[in-house]
């Protein structure tokens, strides 16, 4: 009986001493993976600062979106606001300010119908976040961007799904802002939480939508004065995507203005 009994408190101490172990390992495991993120980040951090030459007013850009809640930016296509707010929300994610990237963007196809897209909701969303990617892409690379993807750091949202969504410590970034009406901004404003931030861009001269429903040049009324809350504009000048686009522009906008559109 002895005997037992002695056995019995040596097998239970040795089963004590491996759940210790295990603990300790995973403590061990979880530090070492801090590290690894916390060098990668700054290998990356180092990638963009490098790769990465902003015009003046894209630093402007880029600053309110680093310094304020909710940042607003419009502007005429070609001055590369899906580009600055790509790096400055990448460059958050790398300082450790937020913990993952949201993109989306309305669901709106451009002058044609495609008709119905094939597969899940992600392999729907997917022609919409090209875009994302391709400017992330540009700026640290194909490899780097995928490492992102596949760890969870950056990830495609649809707002027909957000409802009832928190985003806690996230830089969340809408894009083609002027093809959402007020509903649709406010389910994505709304998800906003915790050390979370909202990037928005558009450019109201290029809607898919009916002109009435157009609300993003009226929700930057709404919201200026809000503290932390910051708008911002491009104009003609700060095309970069290809001059010729500023006399297309031009042309085209007094074209519309002929026409009653």
């Amino acid at each position: 009986m002895a005997k037992r009994q002695k056995a019995d408190v040596l097998g239970g101490n040795f089963h004590l001493e491996l759940i210790e172990n295990m603990a300790n390992n995973a403590l061990k495991n979880e530090a070492n993976s801090k590290k690894e993120k916390k060098a990668k980040f700054q290998m990356l951090l180092n990638k963009l600062e490098e790769n990465v030459r902003l015009t003046e007013n894209q630093k402007i850009f880029s600053d309110k979106i680093i310094n304020n809640t909710i940042t607003i930016g419009s502007g005429v296509a070609g001055t590369s606001k899906t580009f600055t707010a790509c790096y400055s929300l990448l460059k958050c994610l790398f300082k450790g300010e937020i913990e993952k990237i949201i993109i989306t963007k309305p669901i709106k196809e451009s002058g044609e119908n495609l008709g119905f897209l094939p597969g899940t909701i992600d392999d729907k969303m997917a022609p919409y976040l090209e875009s994302f990617i391709h400017n992330m892409e540009e700026i640290l690379g194909e490899e780097s961007i995928n490492w992102l993807l596949q760890n969870g750091f950056i990830e495609g949202k649809a707002i027909a799904y957000m409802r009832g969504s928190t985003f806690n410590k996230a830089g969340m970034f809408l894009d083609e802002g002027q093809n959402l009406d007020h509903k649709g901004f406010m389910v994505f404003i709304t998800r906003i939480g915790k050390d979370s931030k909202i990037v928005v861009a558009g450019d109201v001269t290029q809607r898919d939508i009916e002109e009435k429903k157009v609300v993003m040049h009226e929700f930057i009324e709404l919201f200026k004065g809000i503290e932390s809350v910051a708008v911002h504009e491009f104009k003609r000048e700060d095309i970069v995507r290809n001059k010729i686009l500023i006399e297309i522009t031009d042309r085209y906008e007094e074209w519309k203005s002929k026409k009653g559109f």
